[in-house]
């Protein structure tokens, strides 16, 4: 086990080669850095409130005067573990990469722990590690650092087939356990597991005839609720404060359609549909979910076995079901039945489901599952033919097929090259950092211009630059970006994008208690504000510095 995971390590390391450079950033499906940005800020937020004893947690320095707007987002928690990296470097950068390295890592040991557990033999637990690793939905979208790991989902799915064979007070709390980790390590498909598992979870009625089973049911249900809790209450109560809800237009766009399934990605080592003219479908890059078709191959020879013989039947009948309703849900508001969508009523009676936009993120649980159906396959097709080479005496052939089977089943589809961003040092910015410090009192904003212009991901690449090297000065800002935005962000954002240094902004500001200004040169706003003249606001430069930073200082003539 010890060896697997070092090997692991370095296949991780090798997939990740920008993970060596310290001012570099990877981009993959969303073509721009804000997520990464952001992502790395809220590995450093976290890792700042553990040093403060998780003081104010919610309460993090972006969207001001708003309140609780670390719950807007994904919290993270479980990145809290790399907190020690930050402090040592001084770089949340640091420490993010290196959660993306235990991610993957993580990912390939769940992949050997949930077949050691099911009873496959070795190969077969190598071929799980490298599977989990290049899990395609994963590797596609690795710059969305909490999509990426799915060992949370291992570690419980292994539990659940534990307690199905026998039931203890001690496996029913490591179920519970690993339940709340999907949680701390991504809110967004913990939601989406907990609906899968209320259709996957049907295999498990008939277990309820036994007393001891539902006994460690109880007990998982009571240890997971009791760890989830404090996570999910403070995004629930945020998101229904603030009345958050994703428009029909948004959901609909962001649903699969059944042909996505069938679209293989274009570094997959086998598609048959590239043979024929016009069935290849059409469907863009972050939306090509096809598992890989020897996979695929896999996953129905474990359904043929599961029908042959009653040995994990009812995990393999857990895992259909699981990528059925996977499948299902992510079709959104593309799956209308005689004009009943289901997706509407999962919306209307679930909570939490008005706030979900990408809705074809279900996608996961299906290649999750299929990939350990294709496993379980796999290692059914090795037992048969290892009997059958005892009965012949023969099987030198046999083996290096299998070995050649396992190594295609394990990287049919490689993940494509992702592109290396440079990333500002904040050691160059330490001097205005410093300076905002010292000079802004216990809870007095600012405001960092420019601010975004629009609401892509381009466009708001300069509110996470300044969310991250805020993490210095820690001064609540009227900047921000996570995954909703309040009013009052929405409102000053139009004010320095229409008034731009005018005696409209900065009466805006005051009312906002802003008294300093950063801004970076270079930008229009900072050559009027070098400019600016009022009978009602004095507007003075107090630092300057080489890397292209101004600060001002706000006053009120009046």
């Amino acid at each position: 086990m010890k060896f697997a995971a070092t090997f692991l390590v370095f296949v991780c390391l090798l997939l990740n080669g920008t993970l060596f450079l310290p001012d570099s950033i990877d981009t993959k499906s969303t073509k721009s850095t804000a997520v990464a940005y952001f992502n790395a800020w809220t590995v450093g937020w976290n890792a700042d409130r553990l040093k403060h004893g998780m003081q104010g947690y919610w309460d993090s320095p972006i969207f001001y005067p708003v309140d609780r707007t670390f719950a807007f987002s994904e919290p993270q928690p479980a990145t809290l573990l790399v907190a020690p990296l930050v402090w040592l470097s001084d770089s949340p950068l640091v420490a993010y990469k290196a959660w993306l390295v235990i991610c993957l890592v993580a990912n390939g040991m769940g992949g050997v722990l949930i077949c050691r557990r099911l009873g496959h033999r070795q190969a077969t637990q190598w071929v799980a590690g490298f599977s989990m690793i290049l899990l395609p939905m994963s590797q596609q979208r690795i710059d969305v650092i909490q999509l990426v790991p799915v060992w949370g989902m291992l570690w419980f799915f292994s539990t659940l087939f534990l307690l199905n064979r026998r039931c203890s007070a001690g496996r029913a709390i490591e179920c519970g356990v690993s339940f709340a980790a999907c949680f701390a390590l991504c809110l967004h498909h913990s939601l989406f597991l907990s609906l899968v598992m209320s259709i996957a979870c049907v295999v498990f009625l008939p277990k309820l005839k036994n007393g001891s089973f539902v006994i460690s049911s109880v007990i998982a249900i009571v240890v997971a609720g009791v760890l989830i809790c404090p996570m999910v209450l403070p995004v629930l109560k945020a998101s229904q404060e603030h009345g958050f809800v994703r428009s029909v237009k948004i959901v609909e766009r962001l649903s699969a359609y059944p042909s996505h399934y069938i679209a293989s990605q274009d570094n997959s080592w086998l598609d048959p549909l590239n043979w024929f003219d016009g069935l290849k479908p059409d469907a863009k890059k972050s939306r090509r979910f096809h598992l890989g078709w020897i996979r695929m191959l896999f996953a129905v020879v474990a359904v043929v076995f599961c029908f042959r013989q009653k040995q994990n039947r009812r995990w393999t009948m857990f895992l259909i079901l699981t990528a059925a309703a996977g499948f299902v849900f992510s079709l959104g508001l593309h799956l209308n039945l005689a004009g009943w969508k289901p997706w509407e009523t999962v919306q209307q009676y679930v909570p939490g489901f008005q706030q979900v936009r990408n809705v074809f993120r279900f996608a996961w649980f299906v290649q999750i599952a299929l990939m350990l159906l294709a496993l379980s396959g796999f290692d059914a097709l090795v037992n048969a033919w290892d009997r059958r080479r005892a009965k012949t005496g023969s099987g030198v052939f046999a083996k290096a097929m299998m070995i050649m089977l396992g190594c295609l089943l394990a990287v049919e589809v490689w993940p494509e090259p992702a592109t290396a961003h440079y990333v500002p040092a904040a050691h160059k910015h330490r001097q205005w950092v410093n300076f905002v410090q010292q000079e802004c009192r216990a809870g007095q904003p600012i405001v960092c211009l420019p601010m975004s212009t629009g609401n892509r991901l381009k466009e708001m690449e300069i509110e996470t630059r300044w969310m991250l090297l805020g993490l210095g000065h820690s001064a609540p800002m009227l900047n921000g970006y996570s995954g909703f935005f309040p009013k009052p962000y929405n409102h000053i954002v139009s004010v320095v994008n229409t008034a731009q240094a005018s005696d409209q902004l900065f009466a805006e500001l005051l009312f906002r208690k802003v008294t300093l200004i950063v801004v970076a040169r270079g930008f229009p706003i900072s050559h009027q504000m070098k400019t600016f003249q009022s009978e009602n606001f004095e507007l003075t430069e107090v630092f300057a510095d080489d890397v292209g930073i101004d600060v001002y200082r706000l006053r009120s003539k009046q």
